[in-house]
């Protein structure tokens, strides 16, 4: 079951709270990684590292981005500049 759509507030130190029902659901632990993707029109696609780079990569392409298939971990200068 997934939890329902969110809504979290930037702080001033451009830090993003992720609600705890969502890092108990999800597994995450304090120190987890996240790769961020900027999408159009101001979204973010947000994954844990520990997941493979083929599904961020898979959600970037949803987003419309070009991003070519990997065989290492997902890094932001294999993201195309938007």
């Amino acid at each position: 079951m997934q939890p329902p759509n969110m809504v979290v507030t930037m702080s001033s130190e451009g830090q993003l709270v992720i609600p705890q029902s969502v890092w108990e659901q999800q597994g995450f632990q304090p120190g987890t990684e996240f790769t961020v993707v900027a999408g159009r029109g101001g979204q973010l696609l947000l994954a844990p590292r520990r997941k493979r780079s083929r599904f961020v990569a898979s959600m970037a392409r949803l987003q419309g981005l070009d991003v070519p298939e990997l065989d290492h971990p997902l890094d932001l200068n294999d993201l195309p500049r938007l």
